[in-house]
């Protein structure tokens, strides 16, 4: 059983319909103020998230996605930037294969990436790029699980 904090939900039914592009997740988490970590100490900062136990950022396809042709493709990637539109000093954590709309059906999950420590940005988020033909249908939520142990992952 998962559960889901609404704070870490980055998006909830994205829409992706529309002409091939990025789409910036709804909702970006902000970090702390970045610190220097304390001389002689193991501890990071408030942007050492991804210490200790790995934390990741998932996808879940709420509706089928589809074009006219069925050729079309989404990736997701884990982004940083300065702001929380995510586009001052973007920089990009990690990004999935392209995968194929054939292969993005309800309930079907992804992982996007793991938060990294060390972080250097203020804020944090994905975006989704979808190429091949412009989709007619689909929509995605984006969040990080919290208390779940394991995930089928591809």
């Amino acid at each position: 059983m998962s559960i889901l904090d609404q704070l870490l939900m980055m998006s909830e039914a994205m829409s992706l319909v529309g002409a091939n592009g990025t789409f910036k997740c709804d909702r970006s988490i902000k970090l702390q103020t970045p610190q220097a970590i304390p001389p002689f100490s193991q501890l990071g900062g408030p942007h050492d998230l991804g210490m200790g136990r790995p934390i990741d950022v998932v996808a879940k396809i709420k509706d089928l996605v589809d074009s006219a042709g069925g050729t079309s493709t989404v990736l997701a990637r884990l982004i940083m930037a300065d702001e929380e539109t995510l586009t001052t000093n973007k920089v990009i954590l990690y990004s999935t294969p392209a995968i194929a709309e054939a292969t993005l059906v309800a309930g079907y999950e992804f992982r996007i990436g793991t938060i990294p420590p060390g972080l250097t940005k203020y804020f944090f988020g994905v975006e989704l790029v979808t190429a091949g033909e412009a989709l007619t249908a689909g929509s995605v939520n984006i969040f990080i699980p919290y208390g779940r142990d394991s995930i089928a992952f591809v």
